[in-house]
């Protein structure tokens, strides 16, 4: 019988599974990299309907400032398309770093305005980054976690400083 490397035809013998790859050599399978959740939360004293509007709107300021707080920290910041139901409006965001030798990772995440009633609402970031498979130390894990953090806190909290009405 002829040898294919492992696997034997008729007659039984040790067979590998479709893809699986021997001795960890080139072509080995690759560790998956995995979802990681990073997100925060802020509270502003402002109607949800006058905000809604100003919120739809990837043009208007808080735009512009979420852009500005990504760049200063060095991130590239996309806007997907809003959607909108009664009680939220949800803008598609990625955080992406513009050197690519940065330590913050790409970020998909979701920026929400959600209504708590007259006169109150959430604004909240919450999205994911996927991990290195490349086998990072628990401390670059750490790190990178942290720092995609601080991000994505920066930037929820200019945004919500510019939808926040200005002090006298």
């Amino acid at each position: 019988m002829i040898s294919d490397g492992g696997s034997k035809r008729a007659g039984g013998g040790p067979t590998r599974r479709p893809g699986a790859r021997r001795n960890g050599g080139v072509g080995a399978p690759v560790a998956p990299s995995h979802a990681v959740f990073v997100g925060d939360f802020t509270y502003l004293d402002r109607d949800f309907e006058e905000l809604a509007e100003v919120f739809f709107d990837l043009g208007a300021e808080w735009a512009k400032e979420a852009e500005l707080s990504a760049a200063r920290q060095r991130l590239c910041l996309t806007e997907g398309h809003p959607r909108r139901s009664a009680s939220a409006v949800t803008v598609p965001v990625r955080l992406e770093p513009v050197d690519e030798e940065a330590m913050t990772p790409s970020v998909d995440a979701d920026l929400e305005l959600l209504s708590l009633g007259r006169g109150h609402c959430r604004l909240a970031l919450s999205g994911r980054y996927r991990t290195s498979p490349d086998g990072a130390s628990d401390r670059d894990r750490m790190a990178m976690q942290r720092i995609a953090e601080m991000a994505t806190r920066r930037v929820l909290n200019d945004v919500a400083a510019s939808l926040s009405p200005s002090a006298p």
